[in-house]
């Protein structure tokens, strides 16, 4: 009521290799702006697309869900701001959580598992406080990182 925000902080720390999170922030990235071909690329890298993934359904299947998936959870950083007190955001989010129950099978790198828990915690979190939130800046941000990752890769070819 006072305006003031608590953290809880449970003191989990977590490491990530490297080129798990350059995977992450390409992907990232590559959802924002639409790569196609990025983000298919990125799938693989993580683990989620691959020669064993998906065995029930088709590879075609798995992607198509899980790009509409990233491209939906990515929603905040597509405009200037976003709502978290939005409705029609919770309920589409809980849509694709209970459609994801039919990938039980998939196997995926346990730092990407970890990632989305992480991610939607903090999305369940701004949900409940319902605040909108500036998000150009975070976008720039993260467009920004993607570039000096690959220039990084270039100079280091």
């Amino acid at each position: 009521d006072d305006g003031r925000l608590g953290i809880l902080d449970y003191g989990c720390v977590k490491q990530f290799p490297p080129e798990f999170l350059d995977t992450c922030i390409r992907m990232l990235t590559a959802h924002v702006v639409d790569d196609e071909e990025a983000i298919r690329d990125c799938y693989y890298q993580i683990g989620i697309l691959g020669p064993d993934a998906g065995q029930q359904q088709s590879q075609s299947e798995l992607y198509d869900f899980i790009h509409d998936f990233g491209r939906f959870v990515l929603l905040p950083y597509t405009g200037d701001s976003f709502d978290f007190g939005d409705r029609s955001f919770r309920l589409e989010l809980n849509k694709y959580i209970r459609a994801s129950m039919q990938w039980r099978g998939l196997r995926v790198s346990p730092h990407f598992i970890f990632v989305n828990r992480l991610l939607f915690g903090l999305y369940a979190m701004l949900m409940q406080l319902k605040p909108r939130i500036a998000t150009r800046q975070s976008r720039e941000i993260l467009i920004a990182a993607e570039a000096r990752s690959h220039e990084s890769k270039r100079a280091d070819a």
